[in-house]
């Protein structure tokens, strides 16, 4: 494993660890041409960003932009050479900060702090296939492309509700790959737990808003 894929097990292990609640903890999620080294969803979306002792922060800059947009909490995970720049970096108030030593120990040097992010940004964690999906049943929703599914979502939701289904799509697509993960690393089988995604988890079914669980936010009648 290289330096990163070392920190992403450790990482998860502290995850492990100290997350007190349920949470899906997903490697390598696309969010708005990015990427996201941890997805972590624990009834908020917290992104995490790893940098080891081999990588630069030539675009940390640019990502955190972008991660901010896209969460409600953000880390950076980075090598105990970076910490001092980062955290002299005015762009860096807000963000969580975990160190990481060389023998990859994992510090937490500063706690994340909560920002609400606007409705549409949430939608980002689904591509047009899932938003079709999720209109099922309205008329044509299977002619619908991205903007115009989006555009009927925020018609039809309230912004607490479109955050409370994008957590319950994250959680249904990722909950079985997740579970995998954690039982590859429990088995010490890591190099395994790191695959990008597993073959048998991938096109998980999208629950249309007609049939998500009352307990969600509300029932959806068309």
């Amino acid at each position: 494993m290289n330096d990163a894929d070392i920190i992403k097990i450790e990482l998860y292990k502290y995850l492990f660890k100290y997350s007190t609640s349920n949470f899906i903890a997903v490697p390598e999620v696309s969010i708005s041409n990015n990427i996201s080294d941890m997805l972590v969803t624990n009834g908020n979306i917290h992104n995490f960003e790893i940098k080891s002792k081999s990588d630069s922060l030539k675009r940390l800059s640019q990502q955190i932009a972008t991660f901010k947009k896209y969460s409600n909490l953000v880390t950076i995970v980075a090598h105990d050479k970076f910490i001092k720049k980062i955290l002299s970096d005015p762009q860096m108030d807000g963000i969580g900060i975990i160190s990481v030593n060389d023998k990859n120990k994992l510090t937490t040097l500063r706690e994340p702090e909560y920002r609400d992010i606007p409705a549409p940004n949430y939608l980002a964690y689904f591509n047009t296939s899932e938003l079709r999906e999720t209109l099922r049943g309205v008329p044509q929703w299977y002619k619908l492309n991205f903007i115009d599914a989006e555009k009927k979502l925020l018609e039809l939701l309230t912004e607490d509700e479109v955050r409370r289904l994008t957590l319950f799509r994250i959680k249904e697509k990722y909950s079985q790959e997740f579970a995998k993960r954690r039982s590859l690393i429990k088995e010490k089988k890591e190099l395994e737990a790191l695959q990008s995604r597993f073959k048998q988890y991938i096109n998980v079914q999208v629950t249309p808003l007609t049939d998500i669980p009352y307990k969600v936010f509300r029932d959806f009648n068309y």
